[in-house]
């Protein structure tokens, strides 16, 4: 039988501010230029799309989280039911308004996958590379929603959870990017750790819980990254699919009662399988050096 978790609606209050995507945003784009330079216009190179994405995500995330009012209920009672947890009529509105304003980012986090991918269609005007296009941008922006709708219910839940799960995944992206074969958009996701961090110590400062914003903005970066990598890098299709959907096994540690124990829990279950694409790209990078004799 399930227990019913409470949630403290004074510790994390229903109101939620524009900040948090557009910090996450100006952090992704103001690393990224650090790290890699600033990106040319008109672009060429299809990682360079990911700034300009990130500044349309974080205006449309921002306005979401400042503007946007909804009142079904229906999202989080599903996704709460999914993982076993009991969630009391009262608590309803509040979740059920950042799961929809979650589903409201999905024009976000498309958009950093759409701009990556356009350049498949101008490698021939056949319907097939055309048909292809649109099904990885439809089987990524849905695998990426699931994911936010995922991390929405969590931050709910644990208020720092989320931004350290977002920093461990960041981590384990720029380490595979790098480990198969592209340092550009393995330093361009460096960036997400330290927004990730900017946002968790702001949490901890202002006590909110993470926003839809800004988790549109943080999947916008981390789906078109990946994208990127798979497309133009050896980052196989595996890979990227592990990695995008890694914050998944944390909804596992939701109906942990004891907050500590719940964190270090989720925690713990979404570095699992990010740690293991890392490994096995670092094991497949060490042994294409040794055939070539490095």
């Amino acid at each position: 039988m399930t227990q019913a978790v409470s949630i403290d609606s004074q510790n994390m209050p229903m109101r939620i501010d524009a900040w948090m995507p557009l910090m996450m945003a100006a952090i992704f784009v103001g690393g990224g230029v650090i790290m890699v330079g600033a990106p040319d216009w008109p672009v060429v190179d299809a990682p360079w799309w990911t700034p300009f994405a990130l500044i349309g995500a974080g205006i449309w995330c921002a306005l979401i989280d400042a503007l946007m009012v909804a009142r079904r209920r229906v999202l989080v009672e599903v996704t709460a039911s999914a993982v076993g947890l009991n969630v009391r009529p009262s608590e309803l509105k509040s979740h059920g308004r950042a799961l929809v304003r979650t589903v409201m980012t999905t024009p976000a986090i498309a958009l950093g996958a759409a701009l990556v991918l356009w350049p498949m269609t101008q490698r021939s005007t056949g319907a097939m590379t055309t048909l292809a296009w649109a099904t990885h941008l439809a089987v990524v922006t849905a695998m990426s929603l699931v994911v936010a709708m995922a991390m929405s219910v969590i931050a709910r839940q644990t208020r720092v959870l989320v931004p350290a799960i977002l920093a461990g995944q960041g981590a384990a992206v720029a380490g595979a990017l790098m480990l198969t074969g592209s340092m550009k958009l393995g330093q361009s996701a460096f960036p997400i750790i330290a927004a990730a961090a900017a946002v968790g110590v702001g949490l901890l400062v202002f006590g909110r819980s993470l926003s839809a914003g800004a988790i549109g903005v943080a999947m916008c970066a981390i789906a078109s990254l990946l994208v990127s990598g798979n497309t133009w890098s050896e980052l196989s299709q595996t890979q990227a699919i592990i990695l995008l959907l890694t914050p998944l096994p944390a909804l596992l540690a939701m109906p942990i009662r004891k907050p500590s124990m719940r964190f270090f829990t989720g925690l713990l279950l979404a570095a699992i399988p990010a740690t293991v694409v890392v490994i096995r790209a670092a094991i497949r990078f060490n042994q294409e050096l040794d055939d070539s004799g490095y």
